[in-house]
């Protein structure tokens, strides 16, 4: 899978969309995972505190609601990288990015994306 790209119009910035699809046993793995709203909102505080940056949106094409978190700015020349996760409520879009974030990539998605190469070797 390749890491889309797409050039922020108001800025200098590229944004690398991080495009990872999860398989079954990890969408059944995110569906479990347990996350009241509290907590939530604990860790979108976090991120947004670490310099993310979180939005949201219903997106009318799939029918679904979006979430995303945007990776800090850090220099002119760094590029930044946008995880989006979609889910039938707001609530699940959030919670499955979270998971994506805090559990399967341990917090480290936006440094440590693949590249377009390496996305081939993703099961």
């Amino acid at each position: 899978m390749a890491i889309k790209k797409k050039a922020v119009a108001n800025n200098q910035f590229d944004i690398e969309f991080v495009n990872y699809e999860l398989n079954k046993e990890q969408k059944d793995e995110a569906r479990r995972y347990e996350l009241d709203i509290e907590r939530a909102f604990q860790l979108l505080e976090e991120l947004c505190s670490d310099g993310y940056k979180v939005s949201w949106k219903y997106d009318e094409r799939n029918k679904c609601f979006q979430a995303s978190f945007t990776s800090p700015t850090k220099g002119a020349t760094e590029k930044q990288r946008c995880m989006v996760s979609r889910g039938p409520d707001l609530y699940s879009a959030i919670r499955v990015s979270l998971w994506k974030h805090y559990v399967l990539f341990d917090g480290d998605w936006a440094s440590n994306a693949p590249t377009d190469d390496e996305w081939a070797q993703w099961g």
